[in-house]
């Protein structure tokens, strides 16, 4: 190999330490805005009623027009509070997209005004995910409030996102220490703005420097979390 293969592989690794860092950044900080979004949409859930009955509108309703406005209803107030939230790049779709979307809303409010809804739980996720593009796993992190789902869910995210694994019972085998590693840093509030420099910073010198012994860099993206 020569020192001009090598140093470019070294620039890829260092890119791929920068990538991992900075998806970890705004992974971690799609989950707040969901905790922020799934607390506001609650207090829709809650006014979501049928006065004349006193029965609500969505939980364990059959087919008809007011649950269906009342979904629609709810669907709107989630997807205009998530396009006033700054700062969020870890969905599927740009924030133009959902916006221009009309058609896609009012078609996942009409499948999920035909489905079995019994909790407020059961309506936030599929909006999350399918309308606003948010991951799965970032979803059910916000749902449970764990510290340790939490963890977990973002490097299966991780993981999933640069394709380091085929699988999700293969992530909980192979990256149990970045698991706990971040679980640690979710207890101790350490995912700042100045962990997330310090982290960089940390990935290019290990990077760039020469190791004793000719013993290999460790390459993989989201080992290098670790890396100190």
């Amino acid at each position: 190999m020569t020192p001009e293969f090598i140093a470019e592989q070294r620039n890829i690794h260092i890119l791929d330490g920068i990538a991992m860092v900075s998806t970890l950044r705004e992974a971690a900080g799609a989950i707040v805005v969901l905790q922020a979004l799934l607390e506001i949409s609650k207090d829709e859930w809650k006014r979501t009623y049928d006065a004349a009955k006193g029965t609500h509108l969505i939980k364990d309703n059959t087919v008809g027009s007011l649950k269906s406005d009342a979904i629609f209803t709810y669907i709107s107030k989630v997807v205009k509070t998530y396009l006033s939230a700054d700062g969020i790049r870890s969905t599927a779709w740009t924030k133009n997209t959902i916006s221009s979307e009309n058609f896609t809303t009012k078609t996942i409010a009409g499948i999920l005004a035909g489905s079995p809804i019994s909790s407020h739980e059961d309506l936030f996720r599929p909006v999350a995910t399918r309308l606003l593009g948010f991951d799965d796993q970032l979803v059910e992190a916000a749902i449970s409030g764990d510290s340790l789902v939490r963890a977990t869910a973002l490097v299966t995210y991780l993981a999933s996102r640069f394709d380091l694994s085929e699988s999700k019972e293969d992530i909980l085998d192979m990256y149990d220490r970045e698991i706990n590693f971040i679980d640690a840093l979710i207890i101790t509030q350490g995912l700042t703005p100045q962990f997330y420099i310090d982290k960089v910073n940390a990935i290019v010198a290990y990077l760039s420097s020469e190791l004793e012994h000719g013993d290999p860099h460790v390459v993989n993206p989201l080992n290098l979390l670790r890396q100190e």
